[in-house]
């Protein structure tokens, strides 16, 4: 009787190299849905520091970005006393000068939402901000020259004043931009020669400064904070319908504004 054998060599052999010769792809096929599970970034702890001062955002990149149901923190530092305002998730947080406060939240919802400050200035020093502002550049002979005009909208009220720009050759953003020949920056409102607040937002709205005869002046500025020397003005006489004269503690309330600093993007 011959040899009997459940497999022919032949056959191993060839099962053998039939088995090596898939291997390779039935490892990719395994990564490539090992990569399709793990494609979506799992939610991460993500800490964000935000130092506040003269009103605005310093040496933070802008937007902020984050990603859906990330855990985000906020280390926020400012020279002055206020309220720190997550618009869309309506978070607020009280801020005190000169200490760490720390904002914690879950980034559930998708979109750009803006972050503002209100600044109540209690114990802060105005000696710097009842001047106009202190530094000034040029114009580069390369930019096209920019202009603003400022308008004080209808009706007037009794509480607040809504006030609007228009500028033209001139980006408002707190970034630096690359747009070519045009400058970019935000601009000063002034009331009677006090700094009202700092803005790259073309409407905004501020306490009503007391009846009388009031002097508004906008400016615009670099990122710095220093002037381009351009600037315009107008003249507002508040009737015997607004409240009696305040005091000095009141004008000082009534200077308080709310900034916006920055936005926070949250992507899917």
């Amino acid at each position: 009787m011959g040899d009997c054998k459940l497999f022919p060599e032949k056959n191993v052999g060839m099962g053998m190299i039939s088995m090596w010769s898939y291997l390779p792809k039935l490892v990719m096929f395994m990564l490539f849905f090992a990569g399709i599970a793990c494609g979506s970034s799992a939610p991460q702890d993500v800490s964000l520091n935000l130092d506040i001062r003269e009103r605005a955002l310093w040496e933070t990149k802008l937007p902020l970005k984050v990603n859906q149901d990330d855990m985000v923190t906020m280390v926020i530092n400012s020279d002055v006393h206020g309220t720190f305002h997550l618009h869309g998730y309506d978070i607020e947080k009280e801020i005190v000068a000169g200490k760490s406060s720390t904002l914690e939240f879950k980034a559930t919802a998708t979109g750009s939402f803006p972050f503002t400050f209100h600044n109540s200035s209690h114990g802060h020093d105005h000696s710097r901000e009842k001047s106009m502002d202190l530094c000034e550049v040029a114009v580069p002979a390369n930019m096209l020259t920019p202009t603003i005009e400022l308008i004080i909208l209808e009706p007037l009220s009794e509480q607040e004043l809504r006030i609007r720009v228009k500028v033209e050759n001139f980006i408002l953003s707190s970034e630096t931009q690359d747009a070519k020949n045009m400058l970019s920056g935000h601009w000063h409102l002034f009331i009677d020669d006090q700094l009202a607040g700092m803005y790259t937002i073309n409407e905004v709205a501020v306490p009503a400064p007391g009846k009388g005869h009031h002097q508004l002046v906008a400016t615009l500025t670099n990122n710095l904070h220093c002037s381009y020397g351009i600037r315009t003005s107008t003249a507002l006489e508040l009737g015997s319908h607004t409240n009696e004269k305040h005091s000095q503690e009141d004008m000082q309330s009534m200077m308080e504004t709310e900034m916006e600093l920055g936005r926070m993007e949250v992507h899917p």
